[in-house]
This record gives C-alpha cells, structure tokens and sequence, in this order.
C-alpha cells in the first residue's frame, strides 16, 4: 500500500475525550438517540471536515466511534451510538476521507480479551487500547 501521509507530514488529532486521553471527561457529550442524532452528528461534522478539507487542503482521518459492554449499562449506549457511526461514514464517504472502523475492531478484540481490558468504562481506551487504535490508523493511512 502506497502510504497516504508522507514521513514529513504534520498531523493534527482532533477530536473529544478519547483525543484528550481521559484529561477532560466532562466535555463527552450525547446527541440523543435515533435518527435525529445521526443528522445533527452528521451535520456538525461536515462544516469542520469541509474547512480542512478545501481551506487547508488536508487530508481527512476519521476514527469511527465505538462502545464495549462494560459496564453492562453500556449496551444501551447502541442506540445513541450506532447512528453516529453511521453519520461519520457519511461524512467520510462525502469528504474522500480516510475511515479507520474501530467499533467493529474493538468488538472483535473484545472477543478475545474481556472488553474492560480495551476500555475499562467502555469507551475511554486503555493504554493497550490506545495502541490498537494507533495500530489501525497507521494501517489505515498507509504508513504501518
């Protein structure tokens, strides 16, 4: 694979919680659930994505969104979440954007190591969670 981002490249990581490795936990936030929350995520998602992408001319890498059952309330979270990965491959479907699918991973990491040992509260990762996520985006942009 030819990689997508060059050696000398600068690498700007934006995102929430997950970004901020645990700093600042309060700033999580929940757009309710079903389809009004996959239009507003969508939406809120593409006039940042549109600025980077046609005013810096960079390249977009979008990390889908993910929850593991633990603790066990973190089942319901589905219905919030499922929408809003929905609305970040729309957003990385319409801007070119490089997808790195962690929900999918995760579940298929959790089934060969208890979920909680990827991400003790189901969505903020651990370190060996981090580095299956920094696995994958490497992967995904060519450089691993």
């Amino acid at each position: 694979m030819t990689p997508v981002i060059s050696s000398s490249a600068t690498v700007l990581f934006q995102g929430d919680s997950i970004t901020d490795c645990g700093r600042d936990r309060a700033n999580d936030s929940n757009l309710g659930s079903g389809y009004p929350a996959m239009v507003a995520a969508w939406f809120a998602a593409r006039q940042p994505a549109a600025r980077v992408r046609n005013e810096l001319g960079a390249l977009l890498v979008i990390l889908e969104p993910f929850v593991l059952p633990v603790p066990a309330d973190r089942v319901a979270w589905r219905d919030d979440l499922d929408p809003k990965i929905q609305a970040a491959r729309r957003v990385a479907a319409d801007f070119g954007a490089v997808y790195v699918p962690l929900d999918g991973m995760f579940a298929r990491a959790a089934a060969q190591r208890d979920a909680a040992f990827w991400a003790g509260d189901g969505v903020h990762p651990s370190p060996a969670g981090h580095a299956r996520i920094a696995q994958a985006w490497l992967e995904a942009v060519g450089t691993a």
